[in-house]
């Protein structure tokens, strides 16, 4: 389905029952109350979305301090007199947390610095409060952005960097580590704990461009053994069920899980080691190949180690019918700046040149994926909402996108509560945040998004958003949130232009 922008960007408010702010002032009166406020938010009379239980609990008062949830009461046993600096009223409205995107690209370079900055608003406008960027050449960047959105001076969500991504010696993506041999593993790991004074990036990131299957067997080990979280692309020389026993702790998309349950994947993977498929030949080889056993095992691998997957269910849809859908009238591309928009006629050119027999294939493919996504739940695997927004990856637009991924999980078979969880405590969790985020809960981070709709009974209500909280700190609702859309889309045509 695609989206109305309109209708979930700036929300109408008044003379519906809308969300409204105020001092609460029944306490005013009692001179013994205090003057400062005890709370800087509450969010009264709200149906709380419950997602560890997955349930939507009755009305509720959730009070807010120093960024944190402080206290969160029925309606009915919530004080009689309470003090908040800022009040909402939720009333008729759904509260969930703060939504993640756990698979995102910040990248182009210097060149395009200035529009992916320009891209940051996208997100917390749309309710996700923390991404996981997936690897690109702006290290640097992303940590400065990261301050300044800590510190309140730039709208973005929470950034989880993974640094450079390591990938063989002749790298796919600019700022990539070239890695010729396993030697050349401990210096890769080194730098990327040495990132941003000695802190550290937040997972470490492998791609498949030209990594052996030598060199990515012991980056994985390695990682496991300095207490790294590693995920990403494997070669294809490598089997799957191998690299998990290694210790990898997340597939970024589903191509590996694929081949690894496939009957045929042994010979498979001889012909690639052999260098005589390569990758899109390869995976149209394993077409219709699903051997249930192996499926079984391999998924139980994953369940038990918590091994994750990151299906990116969208953009495989996008990308599967790109040569032949118009996007010129997305109403998205308002908020993208030219540079970034340019940059999305690589896939179309390379879809328009592929064969009708690649493009069948390409399409059977991503639907035996779906079809995937139902069983690996079934069986405990758990799994992570992400878009792969970003530059080069076109028409999946950042903020948007992971709405279309929380749709294209329920209709792959997703009960709503899951996806749910795909996008809030089961990224939060795989990143070792679980205990302060992804959840509403006493001393959780207050990142929140209010709803009109319950996201349990119709995934689609995580698009009608009235508020968004971020760190209990920023409050973007009412005229707030229609001004900060109107300033992402003049930021968009204000850096236009490459280098802008």
């Amino acid at each position: 389905m695609r989206p109305t922008v309109p209708s979930r960007r700036i929300p109408h408010l008044p003379g519906t029952g809308s969300v409204v702010l105020a001092l609460l002032l029944g306490a005013c009166a009692d001179a013994s109350v205090e003057e400062e406020p005890p709370f800087d938010l509450l969010i009264t009379d709200v149906a709380v979305v419950d997602v560890v239980a997955g349930e939507t609990l009755g009305a509720h008062s959730v009070a807010v301090r120093d960024g944190r949830i402080t206290s969160l009461w029925p309606a009915e046993e919530a004080p009689e007199a309470v003090q908040a600096e800022r009040v909402l009223d939720g009333e008729g409205r759904y509260l969930v947390p703060g939504l993640w995107d756990a698979h995102v690209h910040h990248r182009g370079g210097a060149e395009l610095r200035a529009q992916n900055r320009a891209l940051l608003p996208l997100y917390p406008l749309n309710g996700v409060t923390t991404v996981r960027d997936a690897g690109g050449d702006l290290t640097a960047e992303l940590l400065a952005w990261r301050d300044s959105i800590a510190a309140g001076a730039l709208l973005g969500p929470r950034i989880l960097v993974s640094g450079p991504k390591l990938d063989g010696p002749d790298p796919s993506w600019e700022g990539s580590l070239a890695l010729a041999d396993p030697a050349d593993v401990p210096a890769a790991l080194d730098s990327l704990q040495a990132v941003d004074g000695g802190t550290g990036v937040d997972y470490v990131k492998l791609y498949d461009g030209s990594m052996s299957p030598e060199v990515f067997l012991a980056a994985v080990r390695q990682a496991e053994e300095r207490g790294l979280t590693i995920t990403g692309h494997m070669p294809l020389g490598v089997d799957f069920l191998e690299a998990v026993e290694a210790g990898l702790d997340g597939t970024e998309h589903l191509y590996y899980v694929h081949k690894g349950t496939a009957a045929n994947r042994g010979e498979v993977t001889e012909a690639v080691r052999a260098g005589e498929l390569g990758f899109w030949d390869a995976f149209a080889a394993l077409l219709d190949e699903r051997d249930p056993e192996r499926e079984e095992t391999v998924f139980g691998a994953m369940a038990e180690r918590g091994t994750v997957a990151v299906p990116t269910l969208h953009i495989g849809a996008i990308l599967s019918e790109v040569e032949r859908t118009d996007h010129t009238a997305d109403p998205e591309l308002d908020y993208i700046p030219a540079g970034i928009q340019e940059t999305y006629a690589g896939r179309v050119a390379s879809a328009e040149r592929a064969s009708l027999e690649s493009r069948e294939n390409n399409r059977a493919l991503r639907a035996e994926f779906v079809a995937m996504v139902p069983r690996m739940h079934a069986a405990g695997v758990r799994l992570l909402a992400g878009s792969d927004a970003g530059a080069f990856n076109s028409f999946t637009y950042p903020g948007f996108a992971l709405h279309d991924e929380l749709e294209a999980l329920v209709d792959a078979g997703l009960p709503p509560a899951e996806a749910l969880r795909s996008a809030t405590m089961h990224p939060a969790d795989f990143m070792g945040m679980g205990g302060d985020h992804g959840r509403i809960a006493e001393g959780a981070v207050a990142d929140l998004v209010l709803l009109r709709g319950d996201p349990l009974e119709d995934i689609t209500a995580t698009r009608r958003i009235e508020v968004v909280v971020l760190r209990g700190q920023t409050v973007l609702a009412g005229e707030d949130l229609g001004s900060a859309w109107t300033r992402a889309g003049e930021r968009a045509r204000a850096t236009g232009t490459p280098g802008g």
